[in-house]
């Protein structure tokens, strides 16, 4: 599992999202300024944003080109993210979200991906709810980001 808490591997991971081929309807690569990443820890009701979270938004908050198109991960995604992933997992799957989850990445409304906001983790394992599979722990942001980058590689 590559965890990427140095400077190398971020690189590494970075590079690969800038290495997708981007179509015209794809949007730039853009970050998050400080005051995104604030607004978005107030609007999903969250103290703390995991390290490695913080450098994705840093690079890639308001778009990442066509990684992750057709999905809801970009900062004006995430401002109501949480509140339909709660909607959603408590018709779908009865499933109250925790508090402190920070729900990262949807998908049409039939899955979702969150993780706890618990501080000192920089590389918090993943929930996933996909309908119809229900909700299961996976693995942690950077295997997550690893996985969903080959995916579109």
């Amino acid at each position: 599992m590559t965890i990427y808490t140095n400077a190398f591997d971020w690189e590494q991971l970075i590079a690969k999202i800038d290495g997708l081929r981007r179509g015209a309807i794809d949007p730039p690569k853009e970050g998050c300024t400080d005051l995104d990443m604030k607004q978005l820890m107030i609007a999903q009701d969250v103290c703390y944003l995991p390290q490695l979270y913080i450098r994705f938004l840093i690079e890639f908050g308001r778009g990442a080109g066509q990684f992750w198109r057709g999905s809801h991960y970009t900062y004006r995604d995430s401002l109501t993210l949480k509140i339909a992933a709660e909607r959603d997992l408590k018709i779908e799957a009865n499933y109250i979200l925790p508090n402190n989850m920070f729900v990262f990445f949807g998908h049409q409304g039939c899955a979702y991906s969150w993780f706890e906001c618990v501080s000192g983790d920089d590389d918090p394992p993943v929930h996933c709810f996909i309908e119809g599979d229900g909700v299961s722990l996976g693995s942690r942001l950077s295997t997550f980001l690893e996985r969903e980058i080959q995916i579109y590689t």
